[in-house]
């Protein structure tokens, strides 16, 4: 959307010294304008037709409309040129039909663009021409139909640039429909999923017109062209930018983008995670742990899944860590997906290392198996016994995993079930492949990074061959990680970075305990209610229940601050080595935020969101609406709150006025004290000690423990409205504000002005 300052400065930008004779703007579909602009004389046609192409490309970006050539008026005399444009969904060369979905709407909008000769007798009446502004140009902006609604945008036409990307696209190994696909996510990656860029047939084509398209590259033959062809410039391009790319016979193609390789040359390799994704092209990436989630070193892409490929994929891809980082690969850890093969393939290459069993591989099997039609268990009953597999899986030593594997083992549907009982006997004799005697801080992070882009891959680029997925490492998930980096860096909210991007769910989601919830699926003929866990990362949807990081997961990971994965602080060694990791923050290269979160830098300003943002709707936050129903101390301290998880451009603050200083842990200082507080509080220190004085020292220390009762309280309220900002929690937070208003600050109390009442018998004593 635009408005009426915002359209005349564009205007002005793609017409050259452009003057307005006629400016009457109604609103952002109904509006006329007359300006009169320089264009040189003494041009042919061509020229003039290129001139004229170009402004009508940028007007119809800015507008979100098509035009249409009405006529060219080639017998002109009177005047140099002239060309006439209408809205594309006028009746010109259009049938009348009773169709809603027909482009012929009438629409009488158009564009009229003369030249006028410049001589003696033309400006002679005309001062405008003896200013040498020739080009009068007239838009009669009035249109018979909406132009920015999704079935408006997917009628507009193709523009010539994202014609030409679709004939890159195909000339490099594209099919049309892989084409469509990958240029979907990648409009995703640039400006989110909102209807307005996915459905702007401007910039996303419909498939009819990218068959149309690839009707018309069929006689450049790109679909004969071998592998090592479409290899080679996608290997140039990557080394030029200062990556990594091989591949041989085999097909095994190993991938090292920039960032990649700035992390094998900043962080260790002693603990390295090995993940594969089997759906298509197998993608097998290799990170490394860090207090940013998991850091990719490499990417392998492979098309079987056997042991002779792992060995191959693995092997090159060490000499290549090694030749890159100019060091000798040696990890002690490596963590594997819980596959006979790749299990294999790590004990060839890399001998001497302690090879893992990911834990989350583990509870994904486990949720599998409780979930399937084999072990019938009720749904309700599904997550307290997936609760108690997860207790074992998360157990850091023999002693805390034998106590929760007896008690699992002692469970109703454990001993009813001989393959739930057999997983539990396998778990546990198998726990030296999977137990660490350390818990790694940040491995959470790291688990839930993994799966999430995991998921991404499987949901986006499933369908892709090796050749996009190339293009998707290097060009989108290199964009992806350096935001994720940079978020951290800016103490962001490190989880929604990397579920920004993820499919997330429409449905109302409710909080039904501690880091438990609920949706509702009204969608489906029978309206059904199903449960998930984000400590456990397991949902009982069609999707979650095979052990995936569904919808219901990412919606909620994107939207709450949990402690579970709350980032770890950086230092400022950490921030700096970070952002040299993604690459420097030039943010105007960064081509997947397209829109930023303003944010005052004083923390008790309220947060403010830019105009690019709400326009664009790139980033989403959290409006958290809960039900109604009477406010009660009780409540304050409930877990259970119900909330809608609804997207509203709304981003949450999360500073914290009273973090401010963390050495201190009252929140009162000695500096909130008054100086003239201070000295006669030194003075009455001095003083003759008698009960009186004693007493009164006694209760100015009670008024300050009252102090740092209230202001932890205040904290623990703060952090509780800062995760769910919801309505009711507003009003009880403007109430509690009132009642503070009531209390005198400490540091404009005057402690010779207190009143001490004393009742011995009740042994109570006032502050007045």
């Amino acid at each position: 959307m635009f408005t009426k300052q915002t359209l005349m400065e564009h205007l002005e930008k793609i017409s050259e010294n452009a003057k307005f004779i006629k400016f009457d703007f109604v609103s952002t579909e109904n509006f006329s304008v007359s300006l009169k602009c320089k264009v040189e004389t003494k041009q042919n046609k061509a020229y003039y037709d290129a001139f004229v192409l170009q402004w009508i490309k940028k007007f119809s970006m800015f507008t979100a409309t098509t035009w249409i050539v009405r006529n060219s008026f080639p017998k002109v005399t009177r005047i140099l040129y002239r060309k006439l444009y209408n809205c594309h969904r006028a009746s010109f060369n259009k049938k009348k039909t009773t169709s809603l979905t027909t482009l012929n709407q009438e629409c009488r909008a158009k564009i009229d663009f003369k030249l006028k000769f410049i001589n003696r007798n033309t400006i002679r009446n005309d001062k405008c021409l003896r200013e040498g502004l020739n080009m009068n140009i007239t838009i009669e902006f009035v249109h018979t139909h909406k132009l920015r609604t999704p079935e408006a945008v997917n009628m507009l036409k193709s523009t010539s640039d994202t014609n030409d990307l679709f004939f890159k696209y195909f000339s490099t190994g594209y099919s049309p429909t892989g084409a469509k696909k990958y240029h979907e996510l990648l409009i995703c990656e640039r400006y989110g999923d909102s209807p307005e860029y996915i459905m702007n047939a401007n910039i996303n084509p419909t498939m009819r017109h990218i068959m149309y398209l690839h009707s018309k590259a069929k006689p450049n033959n790109w679909s004969n062209q071998s592998f090592e062809e479409l290899m080679e410039p996608r290997k140039r391009s990557l080394e030029s930018a200062g990556g990594f790319l091989t591949y041989d016979t085999l097909k095994v193609v190993i991938l090292i983008t920039p960032l990649m390789k700035r992390v094998i040359t900043t962080l260790d390799l002693d603990h390295i995670i090995v993940d594969s994704t089997s759906i298509g092209v197998i993608k097998t990436f290799l990170y490394v742990p860090s207090k940013a989630g998991a850091l990719p070193i490499a990417c392998i892409l492979h098309t079987e899944k056997c042991k002779t490929f792992y060995i191959q994929a693995l092997l090159e891809a060490k000499q290549a860590l090694e030749n890159i980082g100019n060091i000798i690969v040696v990890p002690k850890i490596i963590t594997i997906k819980d596959c006979n093969e790749v299990r294999d393939a790590v004990k060839v290459i890399f001998p001497n290392a302690k090879v893992v069993t990911s834990k989350w591989s583990l509870r994904s099997d486990v949720w599998r198996l409780i979930c399937s039609e084999d072990i019938k268990i009720e749904s309700r009953k599904r997550h307290p016994l997936m609760e108690l597999f997860n207790n074992i899986i998360r157990s850091c030593n023999v002693e805390v995993g034998e106590k929760h594997y007896h008690r699992l083992k002692d469970e109703e549907y454990v001993t009813s079930s001989q393959l739930l009982s057999k997983r539990v006997e396998q778990l546990w004799q198998s726990r030296d492949q999977w137990m660490l005697k350390y818990e790694d801080t940040c491995m959470n992070l790291v688990e839930a990074s993994i799966l999430i882009t995991k998921e991404f891959i499987r949901r986006r680029c499933k369908s892709f061959n090796t050749y996009i997925m190339v293009d998707v490492v290097t060009n989108i998930l290199e964009d992806k990680l350096r935001n994720v980096l940079l978020s951290h860096v800016k103490n962001q909210n490190l989880v929604s970075a990397y579920t920004r991007s993820s499919i997330t769910s429409k449905e109302v989601i409710k909080a039904i305990g501690c880091n438990e919830f609920r949706v509702e699926i009204t969608s489906s003929k029978k309206p059904k209610v199903i449960k998930f866990r984000i400590d456990t990362w397991c949902c009982n949807c069609s999707i979650g229940r095979y052990g995936r990081f569904c919808e219901h997961l990412s919606a909620v990971l994107n939207f709450q601050d949990t402690e579970l994965l709350r980032s770890i602080e950086l230092t400022d060694e950490e921030k700096y080595l970070f952002t040299e990791i993604a690459g420097g923050d030039k943010e105007e290269e960064n081509l997947s935020m397209k829109s930023e979160i303003a944010v005052s830098n004083d923390a008790n300003d309220n947060v403010e969101v830019s105009d690019s943002y709400k326009d664009n709707k790139n980033d989403f936050a959290m409006d958290v609406v809960e039900e109604e129903r009477p406010i009660s101390p009780e409540s304050l301290d409930a877990d259970n709150d119900y909330f809608h998880l609804e997207v509203k451009t709304e981003p949450l603050d999360s500073n914290d006025p009273l973090e401010e200083d963390k050495n201190i842990s009252t929140g009162i200082t000695r500096d909130m004290i008054s100086d003239n507080s201070e000295e006669i509080i030194t003075r009455e220190i001095d003083y003759t000690m008698d009960s009186s004085r004693a007493t009164k020292v006694a209760l100015r220390n009670r008024y300050e423990n009252v102090m740092r009762t209230l202001n932890d309280e205040f904290r623990r309220l703060n952090n509780y409205f800062k995760m769910n900002p919801n309505k009711s929690n507003m009003e009880t937070m403007e109430r509690l504000a009132r009642e503070l208003r009531k209390i005198r600050p400490i540091e404009r109390v005057n402690f010779a002005n207190m009143h001490i009442s004393l009742n011995n018998e009740e042994n109570n004593s006032n502050i007045k």
